[in-house]
Formats: structure tokens, C-alpha cells, sequence
């Protein structure tokens, strides 16, 4: 259980995101498809269409079974090119200290 509180603070930390941030704008607004939930669902093994999965993801994260279109592929594409893949490195290293 530790592991998994480190690892969710580590995705909601602001210098975690201040220091993989491609763009000054990325990231800034808040929307559907925040920092921490877009992490999330490229590590969890994305294997299907990527709406299908982020309509998975959307149904998973409100608890329910049914598909959610909460975010559009194109959302998701765009915001993946907002942040540098050191993020994972990062990510990596934080989990290894704990």
C-alpha cells in the first residue's frame, strides 16, 4: 500500500509536471484528461483503440461499467506531446527510494 500512495503523490506533484512540461500552457486548465490521469493510462497498458480505452478509463475512473466518452483521441494525442518521456524515468526512480 505504501508503494501505491508514494506512486499517487508522485503523479499529483506540481514539480513533477514543472519538470517534464514541453509547453507552458500544457497542462495548465483544468480538464477531463488532467496530468496524473493521462500518466496513468499510458502505464496501464493501453491495448485496444486508444477511445476505446480512454472510454474504458473514463467508465473505470467514475465506477462504472459503462463506457464514459469523456475525451476524444484527438484530446489525448494532443496532450501527450505536452510532456517530455523523462516523466517516466522520473517516475521510475521515485518508486525505486521508496
Amino acid at each position: 500500500m505504501e508503494i501505491l500512495c508514494a506512486f499517487a503523490e508522485a503523479l499529483r506533484s506540481p514539480d513533477l509536471l514543472a519538470s517534464v512540461r514541453l509547453s507552458p500552457t500544457a497542462f495548465f486548465r483544468n480538464r477531463h484528461l488532467t496530468f496524473p490521469k493521462l500518466l496513468t493510462l499510458k502505464l496501464s497498458g493501453l491495448c485496444g483503440s486508444i477511445q476505446q480505452e480512454l472510454d474504458r478509463f473514463s467508465a473505470n475512473l467514475q465506477g462504472s461499467t459503462d463506457r464514459q466518452r469523456e475525451v476524444i483521441a484527438q484530446a489525448f494525442s494532443k496532450a501527450r506531446k505536452g510532456f517530455s518521456a523523462s516523466v517516466f524515468r522520473t517516475l521510475n526512480t521515485a518508486l525505486l527510494h521508496v
